[in-house]
Parts: structure tokens; C-alpha cells; sequence
């Protein structure tokens, strides 16, 4: 990957980006170079995707939605069930909110009837 939010006032991958691309390389068992707060450009090689319990803290009050978003689908190909513990923000700036997540992402979302 290269130019990383590279329109953004602030380029590259902010804490919560990382700690997704870090999650996303444990469920996986992925080969990764060049990630880290900053990086603009990273390289990102995942095997198979692998049920388990897991546990990722973003450090900082970063978008759990995201990284959530980021881990859901992938472990939804895995051969089993998964547990997953996920520590940051859930209503942040420019980020889905937890709300979101739960009633569209997940499909809890029920239309009122008219």
C-alpha cells in the first residue's frame, strides 16, 4: 500500500490505523513491513485467517468501530468462532460510532414502520 491517507492533514496511519493493520497481521499470520505511526507506504502479506481469542488495545482513544470493521469480515472466513476484546474510543470524530456498528455493520437496524 503507499500514499497512506495521504490527503489527509495528517498523512500516513494514526494509532487505531496501526493497530488495525497489527490485528488484522495476528488473525491472519501476516508478513508485514513497514508499518508503524507514520508510515505512508506498508507492505502487507496475509496467510489463512485463524479463529481464536484475541485481544487489541488501540492505546488511545482511537476507533474500536474501525477496528472492528477491519477484524468482523476477515473472521468471519476463519474455521471457528471467535472471541475478540477490543479497547479504545467508540464515538469518535470521523469514525463510524459504536451505534453505527451495532444497527447497520452488524444488521440491528430495524426500519420503522410508516
Amino acid at each position: 500500500m503507499k500514499n497512506i491517507r495521504g490527503q489527509r492533514k495528517k498523512c500516513g496511519l494514526m494509532r487505531q490505523h496501526l493497530t488495525c493493520v497489527e490485528a488484522a497481521a495476528e488473525i491472519s499470520n501476516a508478513s508485514v513491513r513497514g508499518a508503524g505511526v507514520g508510515s505512508t507506504q506498508l507492505s502487507f502479506v496475509p496467510e489463512k485467517v485463524a479463529a481464536g481469542k484475541y485481544h487489541f488495545r488501540i492505546g488511545t482513544a482511537g476507533s474500536t468501530s474501525l477496528l472492528a470493521q477491519t477484524l468482523i469480515p476477515a473472521l468471519l472466513q476463519a474455521d471457528g468462532d471467535s472471541q475478540v476484546i477490543l479497547e479504545g474510543g467508540t464515538h469518535n470524530p470521523l469514525a463510524p460510532s459504536a451505534s453505527y456498528l451495532q444497527q447497520i455493520f452488524l444488521g440491528g437496524y430495524k426500519e420503522s414502520a410508516h
